[in-house]
């Protein structure tokens, strides 16, 4: 079962609401990601202090929350990000899940502090930038929207990353993010999640649900954290 803490349903069908129309608003990609094929290609490219997808760039674009940053550049942001030191996911879901339990218990101030010390090392924390932005919603704060938005720019990423199959499986680096696309984008309660490997032999979570009284699943490709996990 999910280890999200259930959400208010009017915030989920917001976020929802809105995400859809953030989503058909953005250019489609006429090429899905390919983790074999275009992983180290745009990692050399997060690497190169003369490119435009160089990390520190990108990043700084992220962090004022650049409405010109395209799927392309947030998936170079996500993966330049894998190779500094704060990337650490594992120890990035445990804070995550002390966070969920504080918006459960309605602690909005604590979860606040809690998701700007997760921010702060990891600034692509999707868990987070959601979490703090419906705890401001919550203290009627309107930065809420500010972190908001950046969250649902890593959604449509990963969105236009792949189909959600298990020949084209959406591309995560966050140990949650899957939980989190399929609760707050497709609105479903989770119904199981559970792992996999593809004839790559690359590791997939599945994340069940029921969408009209019918099971559905969703692939999530996990092989960046995984990895990284396996060394902390």
């Amino acid at each position: 079962m999910s280890i999200l803490k259930p959400v208010k349903s009017m915030l989920a069908r917001y976020i929802g609401l809105v995400l859809f129309s953030f989503f058909l608003s953005q250019p489609s990609n006429s090429q899905h990601f390919d983790f074999q094929r275009d992983f180290q290609v745009l990692l050399n490219s997060s690497r190169d202090t003369l490119s435009d997808f160089f990390y520190p760039k990108l990043l700084e674009r992220f962090s004022y929350n650049d409405s010109t940053l395209g799927n392309k550049e947030l998936m170079v942001l996500q993966i330049g990000f894998t190779q500094d030191t704060n990337y650490k996911p594992k120890i990035t879901l445990e804070k995550e899940k002390e966070v969920l339990d504080l918006i459960y218990e309605k602690e909005y101030e604590k979860a606040v502090v809690s998701c700007n010390q997760i921010l702060k090392k990891n600034p692509l924390s999707l868990t987070a930038m959601f979490e703090k932005s419906y705890a401001l919603i919550k203290m009627n704060n309107p930065m809420a929207y500010f972190h908001k938005e950046k969250a649902l720019k890593i959604i449509n990423a990963i969105l236009g990353s792949g189909e959600g199959s298990i020949e084209k499986p959406y591309f995560i680096f966050g140990l949650l993010d899957g939980q989190i696309l399929v609760k707050f984008f497709l609105e479903n309660s989770i119904e199981s999640i559970s792992n996999t490997v593809n004839e790559k032999n690359i590791p997939l979570e599945i994340i069940e649900y029921k969408k009209g009284g019918i099971l559905e699943k969703k692939y999530f490709n996990i092989q960046i954290p995984v990895e990284k996990s396996q060394k902390q």
